[in-house]
């Protein structure tokens, strides 16, 4: 029975590795979380408010009213390159029914290489710069990309690790907007 037991673990062990590897999580370097009993970033809790610069200068507060992605990217994240053009594409077609906001990891990144992703990738949606690694904290985020979305009172729905379809994020801020 032990055996069995050693067995299962190792094979659950071996799925999430997998898992990981498929969807493409990708660490932030020097970046450690240590999660306790005072963690709060959880879905059904409430957001952690966010006030930063965009990449236009511009001060961008979180204010409840309309469903909202929160999307955390890097320029060197490889999955965030993959995910990019999807963000974009929510942002375009957001219409007034749902808010896209982006944030570049900017503490482990730079405000050049922000712009140029930005630029390359056509991200329409406000670009926050994350340059003391505040949100990124306060958000709890240690891989990227990593996908928040939130409901019109600004508590969250649903938490996303890894890249995303566009299809996936049409069903999430959705939901969001039923909830």
């Amino acid at each position: 029975m032990v055996r069995t037991r050693l067995s299962g673990w190792s094979w659950l062990v071996f799925g999430v590795l997998a898992a990981v590897s498929v969807i493409g999580l990708r660490p932030i370097p020097g970046f450690r979380l240590t999660l306790g009993p005072s963690a709060t970033v959880a879905v059904g809790r409430p957001a952690p408010p966010i006030t930063a610069r965009t990449l236009t200068g511009q001060t961008w507060h979180l204010t409840p009213g309309r469903p909202l992605m929160v999307n955390f990217w890097a320029s060197w994240c490889e999955f965030c390159q993959v995910e990019a053009p999807a963000v974009a594409e929510m942002g375009a077609r957001a219409d007034g029914q749902y808010q896209v906001v982006t944030v570049d990891i900017t503490a482990h990144d730079s405000v050049t290489a922000a712009r140029q992703f930005a630029a390359r990738y056509h991200l329409a949606a406000p670009v926050l710069l994350d340059t003391s690694g505040a949100i990124q904290r306060a958000y709890q985020v240690t891989v990227l990309p990593t996908t928040f979305y939130l409901n019109r009172q600004g508590r969250i729905v649903a938490i996303v690790y890894g890249a995303e379809t566009y299809a996936a994020m049409k069903a999430h801020i959705q939901e969001a907007a039923r909830s």
